[in-house]
């Protein structure tokens, strides 16, 4: 059994952003990247010496369109757009990890597989916002370069691996 992840976008762009007076947070922030994963439903479990597996996956991240924001007045810099892409691949990062928990997965019922997948899908959104609000807060919202530039260099290198379990101490 595979589990394959798919990403689109893959680079963000302003384009990606809805244009708003202010975020609905109130946080004060500039912009917000919303992400999605298609859903863990109508999957039909494979059967395999009394042992019940998720059948071949695909998993696909992409973008909530309409939470995805940016204050119509703020500056849209590039540095700015490299910390919401840091948002983003932070979920393709976990979607990965919860990817590959998805493989190993076998029960003696699909009830009991079903109840492993919610477990695992809640594990890994726990561990996103974690990640994330780490990511904000050590880089002031991207406003401190050097925390920024360190969390994009570990943040780039974790892309481009694939068996990256841990993300700057935290695991995905």
């Amino acid at each position: 059994m595979g589990v394959t992840v798919v990403v689109s976008p893959t680079q963000l762009t302003w384009n990606n952003f809805l244009p708003v007076s202010s975020l609905p947070d109130s946080s004060g922030d500039d912009a917000q990247t919303a992400t999605t994963m298609s859903p863990l439903t109508g999957i039909q479990p494979v059967s395999a010496q009394g042992r019940f597996s998720l059948p071949n996956l695909t998993l696909t991240v992409g973008l909530d369109s309409t939470q995805t924001l940016v204050v119509s007045t703020a500056q849209k810099t590039a540095d700015l757009l490299k910390h919401e892409q840091g948002h983003f691949d932070i979920t393709v990062l976990t979607v990965r990890a919860l990817a590959k928990e998805l493989e190993q997965m076998k029960a003696g019922s699909t009830p009991a597989l079903g109840q492993q997948v919610s477990a695992a899908v809640s594990k890994h959104q726990q561990r996103a916002n974690m990640i994330e609000d780490k990511y904000d807060k050590e880089t002031k919202n991207s406003r401190d370069q050097d925390a920024q530039k360190n969390w994009n260099q570990a943040i780039d290198a974790a892309m481009k691996g694939s068996g990256v379990t841990i993300l700057q101490g935290m695991p995905l």
